[in-house]
Parts: structure tokens; sequence; C-alpha cells
């Protein structure tokens, strides 16, 4: 009787520990998923704060030109300008450049 009785006892204890494996086991996966959340949302604030400040900044001292550069680095998408007649003056690429023969004046 009294090792059927301590064979209880530490089955009991491992089923208790298992228990406790698995719980632990579930709480890191809910934290790993509120890190990588957390993660997002800090990327995507310092990318709106940089955003904030370019266009801060060229809200100052930029011309058409610069904004339109800025705002192409920043989507990572070329921006093309159109004079008052809807003709295009300027395309910039995402790198910043525009491809040969397409620059003109915006003055």
């Amino acid at each position: 009787m009294f090792v059927i009785a301590r064979l209880g006892h530490l089955l009991g204890a491992a089923l208790v520990d298992a228990e406790l494996h698995e719980r632990d086991r579930r709480l890191a996966l809910e934290l790993d998923a509120a890190n990588t959340e957390r993660a997002r949302s800090v990327a995507a604030l310092n990318h709106r704060e940089a955003v904030h400040e370019e266009f801060t900044r060229l809200a100052a001292t930029g011309t058409e030109l610069d904004v339109a550069t800025s705002l192409s680095r920043l989507t990572d998408s070329t921006v093309v300008l159109h004079d008052r007649f809807a003709h295009e003056t300027t395309r910039i690429t995402a790198a910043g450049e525009s491809p040969p023969g397409r620059r003109a004046s915006l003055a």
C-alpha cells in the first residue's frame, strides 16, 4: 500500500508539473505574439514620426521638387509632377533620380 500511495503522489506531482509546463508554454506564445505586435506598432510609429518630421521640414523650406523627392523616398514609389496644363514636368523615381531626359525645371 505504501508503494501504491507513493506512486500516486508521484503521478499527481508529474501531472501538476506537466500542467504548469503547458501553461508556461501558452503564456510564452502569447507574450511572443504581444511582442511581435508591439514591434509592429513601434515600427509604424517611427515611420509616422519620420514622415511628420520630413514634411514639417519641407513645409518650411522645401520646393515642389523637394516635396516630390521626399514623397517618392518615403513611399518607395515614382512621383510625377504636372504643370497647370496637366503636362508632365518631372518624374522622380523611388531612388530620388529622374530617368535620363525626363527632368525639367519647375520654374
